[in-house]
């Protein structure tokens, strides 16, 4: 949102230079937006490779891609949202401080802070709406897809040595603090998979979110910023902040 005071200070520019008919709102906004391009693509690249592998994210050439097309799609929606608000209300501060809000808003209702399932049913509909929550699930779900690395939930060490009458049901199947049996009461955890244990099953940490979405999820992202933009030749047709 650095891009406001800037989009705000030429602002009288452009309003000036569309009513002598120089050129139209469409043509302004749209260039805008353009001239946008080089830098996003850009902030891409360095900000991807510094991240994903810094992580240690999937080596996967499929994730990698995905995950590089999700990161410019969500910084374009950004940059068209923080040039709307610019273009809307009336100086620096208001449109960084309703920027603030609307990033709080789409934060809370990902479905990571509080769960789809968990949300008041007034609310279900922010989950929906928020364009982080797209995002989200377009990068946890193809990075934790078909990962299967045993966890301990909460704790502790997987247990390989029950004996006879429980093997079956205990092995690989339930914790204890250093992976060997100590009887029915020592348990500190449960085996889950990567996979399951984030997204694919029904308590899941980000139950909701789904793998076969995720071509959706670009979709969603591509019409936040077509919207941002049209939202932007409207404000730019309709509203005027010059004084004089």
């Amino acid at each position: 949102f650095t891009i406001m005071p800037f989009q705000i200070e030429k602002r009288a520019v452009l309003f000036r230079e569309i009513s002598s008919g120089m050129y139209s709102a469409i043509a302004a906004v749209m260039s805008d937006g353009f001239v946008e391009m080089p830098y996003l693509v850009a902030e891409t690249i360095v900000g991807v490779n510094i991240v994903y592998w810094g992580i240690g994210f999937q080596e996967s050439a499929d994730a990698y891609i995905y995950y590089t097309i999700t990161f410019f799609l969500y910084l374009y929606l950004m940059t068209s949202l923080g040039m709307f608000l610019a273009s809307l209300l009336p100086d620096a501060l208001s449109a960084q401080l309703s920027a603030t809000v609307v990033i709080q808003v789409f934060q809370l209702f990902a479905g990571v802070i509080v769960p789809h399932d968990k949300l008041p049913s007034y609310y279900k509909f922010l989950y929906y709406v928020s364009a982080q929550r797209y995002s989200t699930e377009a990068i946890i779900t193809t990075q934790f897809h078909g990962d299967l690395t045993e966890l301990c939930i909460p704790n502790g060490m997987k247990i390989t040595d029950a004996p006879w009458p429980f093997k079956k049901r205990i092995n690989g199947h339930f914790c204890s603090e250093d992976g060997h049996f100590h009887g029915l009461g020592a348990f500190t955890g449960i085996v889950q998979n990567a996979e399951e244990f984030v997204y694919n099953s029904d308590n899941a940490f980000l139950h909701g979110y789904d793998y076969d979405d995720r071509y959706m999820d670009f979709l969603v992202l591509a019409c936040w910023c077509i919207g941002l933009r049209i939202l932007t030749v409207i404000t730019a047709l309709t509203v005027d902040h010059n004084k004089r």
